[in-house]
């Protein structure tokens, strides 16, 4: 008689494990492939610089807010902003026609570089604070580092700062006389200049600012870590008139 034929062979256990391991990294790897051709397509849309913006608003702490419209681009390369106004309970920055590129292939470099910063109008208006309210405690600054390199160059038609916006009756009265604004504001035309932070130092540069009658230029550099020295340097020329000439 013939003997009875016994179980067929099993491959080996720790085989199919790994056979099994392989499949699903390539299925990992397949789907984040996937999320980041997505991501990347939807970076590229007209819509996306709106979309984001309307993002980061419901993303601020409690207290502030992040307004637009008009908003044209896409996170890959930039756009333009009509208008937009974020504040907080003690300062409000409201922009018009802003554009803004950049480029996202330096950030795989820890480098941000934005190629065109600029914005017909740039209103900073600090907000009255009410008169029971004290100011908040700060700490001094004992460093100021960034994790990004960055360089900015940016052009501000008109700057101004102060003439806080019209308020409650209540808020007028418990404002205190240092928190009301001053009757004229300041205000300054054709900012023009560039920011860079290298990982060491912040350095900025003003190529042509307009203040009342004259015209400046300035650089400074300003350590990132303590002791934070400071170096700066200005210079400008003030057009005034003559006395006894009438032009």
């Amino acid at each position: 008689p013939r003997p009875a034929a016994g179980p067929a062979p099993t491959g080996h256990p720790a085989r199919k494990v790994l056979r099994w391991l392989l499949s699903s990294l390539a299925a990992l790897c397949i789907t984040l492939a996937c999320v980041a051709g997505a991501a990347w397509w939807w970076a590229g849309q007209s819509t996306s610089l709106a979309t984001a913006l309307t993002q980061v608003a419901q993303w601020l702490p409690a207290g502030q807010s992040l307004q637009s419209r008009d908003v044209t681009g896409s996170l890959r390369s930039g756009g333009r902003v009509g208008w937009l106004r974020w504040s907080s309970p003690t300062l409000a920055v409201e922009v018009t026609d802003a554009q803004l590129g950049w480029q996202l292939p330096p950030l795989l470099q820890r480098q941000l570089q934005l190629s065109t910063v600029s914005a017909a109008r740039v209103h900073i208006t600090p907000l009255p604070r009410p008169a029971n309210e004290p100011p908040p405690a700060t700490a001094p600054l004992e460093q100021l580092l960034l994790p990004l390199a960055m360089e900015v160059p940016f052009e501000i038609a008109q700057l101004q700062w102060g003439q806080a916006e019209q308020g409650t009756e209540e808020q007028a009265s418990t404002a205190t006389a240092a928190d009301k604004p001053s009757a004229s504001p300041l205000q300054v035309h054709g900012l023009a200049g560039q920011y860079r932070f290298d990982g060491q130092a912040h350095h900025l540069r003003i190529d042509h600012l307009a203040l009342a009658q004259g015209q400046y230029t300035a650089q400074a550099t300003l350590q990132g870590a303590a002791p934070m020295a400071l170096q700066a340097t200005v210079d400008g020329t003030l057009t005034t008139a003559l006395p006894g000439r009438t032009e």
